[in-house]
């Protein structure tokens, strides 16, 4: 079997565990906030509102951290909701379980479909084809001799222009420097 068809194949495995790990987690965490609400004398209302958003925070990260073509700061920002409604999920299933036991029962959940969307992330990373390699220059052509004015002396020409980093703005607009803004005025006054 190719290493591809291998690659996909742990890939869909590990979706699908990832879905059930996480089905799972939501129906627990879900019942267990929404029962402590209600012994905490929450309103119907907000006892079944508020462990939904805290389970619609997860996967709504979950999506975008494993939807290919984000950018780097907004699946940063996915992790980061991902971690904060996990806290929340984990402080109130600890708080639910009346003895040790069910505390690391109700945390379990939680922690393991942390754990799980780490690692279905990292298939998926590795899975990601790499940037294709900038090609290589062509050949710069040799310098050339410019005949000599009368009495004068002989001019090299060359093709070869010296390459400089191109500083970028914030918005990836190329910035012009003094240098180049300088250089283009030459060009300008040689042309007229």
């Amino acid at each position: 079997m190719s290493t591809d068809k291998t690659d996909d194949r742990t890939l869909k495995i590990s979706r699908a565990a990832l879905a059930g790990i996480a089905t799972v987690a939501a129906v627990v965490s879900y019942f267990t906030q929404r029962d402590l609400l209600l012994d905490h004398e929450a309103d119907e209302l907000s006892a079944n509102a508020i462990p939904l958003t805290v389970d619609l925070a997860v996967i709504m990260s979950s999506l975008v951290i494993n939807t290919p073509g984000v950018d780097q700061k907004t699946r940063r920002l996915a992790w980061g909701v991902l971690s904060v409604a996990c806290a929340v999920s984990i402080v109130a299933n600890c708080y639910a379980g009346d003895n040790l036991i069910q505390r690391i029962a109700h945390v379990w959940c939680v922690v393991i479909y942390l754990g799980a969307e780490a690692v279905a992330s990292r298939i998926r990373m590795r899975r990601t084809p790499a940037r294709k390699a900038k090609e290589p220059a062509k050949a710069a052509k040799p310098a050339e001799k410019a005949p000599a004015p009368e009495g004068g002396q002989e001019v090299v020409v060359s093709a070869i222009k010296p390459a400089r980093p191109r500083a970028t703005g914030p918005r990836g607009r190329t910035k012009v420097t003094p240098i180049e803004e300088i250089e283009a005025t030459k060009t300008e006054d040689v042309a007229a």
